[in-house]
């Protein structure tokens, strides 16, 4: 008998400044949570009925009081990632840092592509560095290809 994969379905959202530099967040150093203590994409669980973009939408409401338009958002690509399917999403982030209510994680930052790929990034709230999570290296090679592409 085959073994049937369940996968928890959550997405990621690349949040691009007009710099070409990237929102990331420091997540919490909880134990209880994926990669923590990590530079990591705002998102979380898809919920029922909900789609790719729509759990885009409603997680950088929920995190950072970002208010999207699931239509102004695009998916990008998926991953496997031990027993999650990551769904990946761009956002043009328009607004300033100042502007944003951050209300998950415990700093966040713009950082250019190079930066992240060096794989630790500096938090000004916290005066050290820290991890960007592995997975996330991989994703910002993806990113970084799919850019010099021209697409």
């Amino acid at each position: 008998m085959d073994k049937i994969s369940v996968f928890r379905e959550v997405v990621s959202v690349f949040l691009k400044a007009d710099d070409g530099s990237y929102l990331m967040q420091l997540r919490d150093n909880n134990p209880s949570i994926v990669f923590p203590g990590n530079w990591g994409l705002f998102g979380g669980s898809i919920e029922s009925g909900e789609s790719v973009c729509e759990a885009a939408s409603r997680e950088l409401a929920e995190e950072i009081e970002i208010h999207a338009d699931p239509g102004k958002i695009s998916e990008f690509r998926q991953y496997i990632q031990s027993n999650y399917r990551v769904h990946t999403c761009f956002y043009d982030l328009k607004i300033p840092l100042t502007k944003l209510n951050q209300r998950e994680g415990a700093d966040l930052g713009l950082f250019p592509i190079n930066e992240i790929l060096s794989g630790r990034l500096f938090s000004q709230k916290l005066g050290a560095y820290f991890d960007v999570a592995s997975p996330l290296i991989g994703y910002f090679k993806d990113v970084s290809c799919f850019a010099s592409d021209g697409i």
